[in-house]
């Protein structure tokens, strides 16, 4: 269950983004990367690609 609204216009923009990591980084197996994408609107809108996994995060980045 998630806490934010999800966004099909943020679900367009990160798929092919994760696409091209993949394509890069063909040695990055697709259960090794996560991403999860907050928008501070009303209502908080996001986007998740295996948000809902288990595992501690070896780097988090944050915009403001």
């Amino acid at each position: 269950m998630v806490f934010y609204q999800e966004d099909t216009e943020l679900r367009q923009i990160a798929w092919p983004i994760l696409t091209l990591v993949w394509e890069e980084f063909p040695e990055l197996a697709k259960n090794q990367i996560a991403l999860t994408w907050l928008v501070d609107d009303d209502p908080l809108r996001g986007f998740h690609y295996r948000g809902g996994e288990a595992f501690y995060p070896a780097s988090v980045v944050k915009l403001f």
